[in-house]
C-alpha cells in the first residue's frame, strides 16, 4: 500500500525543510505518494480564478503563472527526482485562503486520506505566530488527524527511529505508524525507548509490558525482530533522557504518542514542559508525534 504524505509548502523556494527530509529519509520512493499543499491569498491569482482550487501532477516543469509557490514547487520537484522519485507520484493542491494558513492546513490534514501532515520551518513560524509557541502544541493535539511530522532542524544522513514507548494508546498508535512507514525502509532499525523512575521494579515490569504491545504492532506491519532492539533507562528527566538518546544514536527520527498517559512515565507529555523541551530543543532529528 502506498503511503500518501501531504507536505506543506512556502513561496521560499530555499525552505523546504520538509521536502529534504522526505527525500533523505526514504529509500524505496515507488512506495510513497506525495501532496504538497499551499494556500494562496491573493484574489487575483489564478487559483481564485480557478474557483478556489488547483490540483496539478508534477510531470514537468511548473507553469510560472499559475501560481506564486511554482518557484518552490519546481524545487521540489528537482530534488525529490534526483533521488528517485517519479514525478508521477508527486503532485500539487494550491488551495485559495479560507481561513488562516495554518487551519487551512489542519482542516487539509482532517478531510484527506493522508498518512502523515509533513511541516517545514516556515509552517511551524506559521503555527507559532497564530497561536503562540506553547499553544500551538494545543491546537494540534486537537484538530490534526494524521500523525504530524516536524522538521525543523534535520540533519541528512541519519538513520533510524527512537520510538518512546509508554504504554498508552496514543503510544501504540505511533508503533503502529512507524511499522508502516517502515515496511519498505529496510535501512532503518527502530530502537523502542521506555523511562522509567530509578529503582522502580514495578515501572520496569510495566515497561516491559508495554515495549510488548509496541513490539507487536512493529511487527504487525511486516518488520522483522532483527531490525526492532529495545532500551528500558532509568531516570527521572523524560525530555532531557529523550533528547540525550537521540543525539547520541543519532536518529533520523524521534516518534512518540501525544498524550502519554499509560503508566504515568511520559505524564500528559504532549500537553506540558517536557513537549515544550522536546518541541524546541530537537536538533538533528525529525519529530513525529501521533494522537
Amino acid at each position: 500500500m502506498d503511503k500518501h504524505l501531504l507536505v506543506t509548502l512556502s513561496t521560499d523556494p530555499s525552505a523546504l525543510c520538509g521536502v529534504r527530509f522526505v527525500a533523505d529519509f526514504f529509500s524505496a520512493p515507488e512506495h510513497l505518494r506525495l501532496t504538497f499543499f499551499y494556500t494562496d491569498s491573493d484574489p487575483k491569482s489564478a487559483v481564485a480564478e480557478a474557483g478556489g482550487h488547483l490540483l496539478q501532477e508534477l510531470s514537468c516543469d511548473i507553469d510560472s503563472s499559475q501560481s506564486p509557490v511554482s518557484g518552490a514547487l519546481e524545487k521540489a520537484r528537482q530534488l525529490l527526482c534526483g533521488k528517485g522519485f517519479g514525478a508521477g507520484h508527486m503532485e500539487a493542491k494550491i488551495v485559495f485562503k479560507r481561513y488562516s494558513k495554518i487551519m487551512d492546513i489542519i482542516l487539509e490534514s482532517e478531510k484527506g486520506l493522508y498518512d502523515a501532515l509533513v511541516l517545514g520551518r516556515r509552517g511551524l513560524t506559521r503555527l507559532e505566530e497564530a497561536f503562540g509557541s506553547s499553544v500551538s502544541r494545543g491546537v494540534l493535539e486537537k484538530h490534526v488527524g494524521a500523525p504530524l511530522w516536524i522538521c525543523r532542524n534535520v540533519e541528512e544522513g541519519r538513520k533510524n527511529v527512537l520510538l518512546c514507548v509508554d504504554g498508552s494508546t496514543s503510544s501504540l498508535a505511533m508503533a503502529d505508524h512507524v511499522g508502516f512507514m517502515l515496511e519498505h525502509e529496510p535501512r532503518h532499525d527502530v530502537t523502542m525507548l521506555s523511562i522509567v523512575p530509578k529503582n522502580g521494579d514495578e515501572g520496569r515490569r510495566q515497561a516491559e509490558k508495554a515495549l510488548e504491545g509496541s513490539m507487536a504492532a512493529l511487527l504487525d506491519n511486516n518488520l522483522s525482530e532483527e531490525r526492532i532492539s529495545a532500551r528500558i533507562v532509568e531516570s527521572r528527566k523524560i525530555s532531557e533522557t529523550i533528547l540525550e538518546e537521540a543525539d547520541a544514536g543519532r536518529y533520523a527520527v524521534v516518534a512518540m504518542g501525544r498524550t502519554g498517559v499509560g503508566q504515568g512515565r511520559f505524564p500528559r507529555l504532549f500537553m506540558g514542559s517536557a513537549s515544550d523541551t522536546i518541541y524546541q530543543q530537537l536538533e538533528g532529528a525529525a519529530l513525529w508525534v501521533c494522537r
